[in-house]
Order: structure tokens, then C-alpha cells, then sequence
């Protein structure tokens, strides 16, 4: 029996190795005929964008693809003479899978497709908008922004997001403005802001920022702080550090919102912003100046939000009050 085992596992080896040969030499004449770098990108709420390479082992094929775009409810189908194409009139919030397929001179698929998948964004006004970022210190960052202007079906909750190459952070808040703390000093931070919905999931359309946090070290100023004094003036104060060294009693500061930013040279430790719009949150950040008129120190930052409007009457006592 031991010769007749031989024989027969001699007959199933050589089989195998016939088939294995079949199945290289089928996928050798594919080699290289798959479209390579198949990117996809939502360019709206409507739109997509995609782009691809030419196969490398393309002499015998036409120069033309079939580009396919579908999900559960809808196929798309279209011969595309270049390696990109834009696709229009989709469904918002919605995901799409995407292929492409390179054909020969004959006209034929060559059988290879590339895929990829995408969602399209929400529908324009959905995301929160004017978001800043700003250094609170060398731990700490400030961010604010808009909420979005279509925001019938949300729930007033944002996804806030902070990171670095390393790690990340997320949380979610109920306000237009959140503080990000314990960060590490001199350290570059993306963040994203996204509106929740009221089914508790994230609209999945952001609106992005970066800062970086300053150096650790002794602040020359110290105590800053924003006052609302009425629906069109803030008053701003700060104290200057006993122990600076090589500082003019010169301050920059600069106010700023989502329509405009100015800033002002001064000489006091307070000053009285007026002529502001109601019901804004305006930001501030101060400086101290050194006697080579250069910046000194990292910036020290402060918000505060307007009164809503009021009579004439009860803006002239307010303002008696300054």
C-alpha cells in the first residue's frame, strides 16, 4: 500500500502544482491593469469629486473608464474619457460606494475595478460656523464659534474634538464656547467642531481650526479680564506683573469677532471698547510691549458677549455707570 500512497499523493501534488500555475498566469495578465490612487472626496452636499491614476500595464487598453457611483437606492453608470470625473445631483447626508473599471481597445472591462466610499456633506447651513481658536495659556485653549443656520432638527449639543499626531480628545458641550485644559506647552493642536442632531448623532460635516500653545514661563501681565458694560461697550482690565523686567508701560490688545479684528497701542492698564454690536461675544488678547517695541511674553486672553439691545434711556444710565 505504501507505493500505491506514493503514487497517488505524487498524482494530487502535481495536480495542485497545475493549478497553482493556472491561477498565476491568470492574475500575471491582470497585474497592473487595476486604476491606482482611487480618491474620493464629498465637494458638497450634492457633489462628489474623484480622481484615480492610469493602470501601469495599460498598452492594450483605451484610455477610457466605466465609473459606477450606487448605494441601496440608486446605481449611476458613465464612460469617463479622463482619470477624474465630477458627480453631480446627490443626496445629502447620504453614503455612496464608487468604482472604477480601465477597458480595453475592444471596448471590454477589463474586470479589475478599484473601489472606494464616501459620504456626501449635510445640506449648506448645517455646519456651526465661525470657529476661532484662541491660547488661553500654555495649558489652555479657548474656542468659539456660530451655531448652524439651518438648525431646525438639532439639538443645541456640539462634538468637540482636540488632537495631535499622538492622541485625542473629545467632548460634548451645550454652548457656543468650550476651554480645552491640561495640554501639553508649545504643542500644535487641530480642532473640529460638529452639531449634534436630535437623534444624539453628529451631523458628520465640521468646521475645523488650529492653535498651538506657548512655551511654559512667568506671564508678564496678569489678571485680565472682560467687563460688558451695555449692548455696545466692554470695558477691559489687567494688572502688570511686579517683577517684569524690560517692559514700557505700552500694551497691545486686540479685540476681534467673526466680521472684524482691530488692535490698539495703549498706555493704561484698562480701556473701554464702544460702538460694539448687541449680543456679540467679542474676544480680546493683550500684550505687553518691551522697550525695543517688540512683544513680551505670550498673550493673555479674554471674551465676554454684549447686553441685548435697550431703550435709549437705559443705555445712557448704563453708560453713566462707566
Amino acid at each position: 500500500w505504501f507505493p500505491c500512497f506514493r503514487c497517488t499523493f505524487a498524482v494530487m501534488l502535481s495536480q495542485f502544482l497545475f493549478l497553482l500555475f493556472c491561477l498565476l498566469e491568470r492574475g500575471e495578465g491582470n497585474e497592473g491593469r487595476t486604476p491606482g490612487g482611487f480618491r474620493v472626496s464629498a465637494a458638497n452636499s450634492s457633489a462628489v469629486f474623484a480622481s484615480w491614476h492610469k493602470p501601469p500595464n495599460s498598452s492594450d487598453l483605451n484610455g477610457q473608464y466605466q465609473f459606477a457611483i450606487y448605494n441601496a437606492t440608486s446605481r449611476k453608470e458613465l464612460t469617463v474619457p479622463d482619470t477624474f470625473v465630477y458627480i453631480y445631483d446627490l443626496e445629502p447626508s447620504t453614503v455612496y460606494d464608487l468604482s472604477v473599471d480601465a477597458m480595453t481597445k475592444g471596448g471590454q472591462l477589463v474586470g479589475m475595478p478599484a473601489f472606494a466610499k464616501t459620504t456626501t456633506q449635510p445640506p449648506e447651513g448645517r455646519i456651526p460656523g465661525c470657529f476661532r481658536a484662541f491660547t488661553v495659556n500654555s495649558s489652555a485653549i479657548f474656542v468659539t464659534w456660530d451655531k448652524p443656520i439651518l438648525s431646525t432638527d438639532l439639538s443645541g449639543y456640539y462634538d468637540l474634538q482636540i488632537s495631535t499626531k499622538r492622541n485625542s480628545k473629545r467632548k460634548r458641550v451645550s454652548d457656543t464656547v468650550a476651554v480645552f485644559t491640561a495640554l501639553q506647552p508649545l504643542t500644535s493642536y487641530q480642532l473640529s467642531v460638529d452639531a449634534v442632531m436630535n437623534s444624539g448623532q453628529s451631523m458628520g460635516a465640521h468646521a475645523s481650526t488650529h492653535a498651538k500653545t506657548p512655551k511654559s514661563g512667568s506671564p508678564v501681565l496678569a489678571n485680565f479680564h472682560a467687563l460688558t458694560l451695555n449692548s455696545s461697550s466692554i470695558r477691559v482690565t489687567w494688572n502688570k506683573v511686579k517683577s517684569s523686567a524690560n517692559i514700557n508701560n505700552l500694551y497691545q490688545i486686540v479685540i476681534s469677532n467673526c466680521t472684524f479684528k482691530t488692535e490698539h497701542n495703549i498706555s493704561e492698564t484698562a480701556f473701554v471698547f464702544s460702538d460694539l454690536a448687541p449680543s456679540t461675544l467679542y474676544t480680546f488678547t493683550l500684550q505687553a510691549i518691551s522697550r525695543n517695541g517688540k512683544p513680551k511674553g505670550y498673550s493673555l486672553f479674554a471674551y465676554t458677549t454684549t447686553c441685548a439691545p435697550v431703550s435709549e434711556k437705559e443705555d445712557a444710565t448704563a453708560s453713566q455707570g462707566m
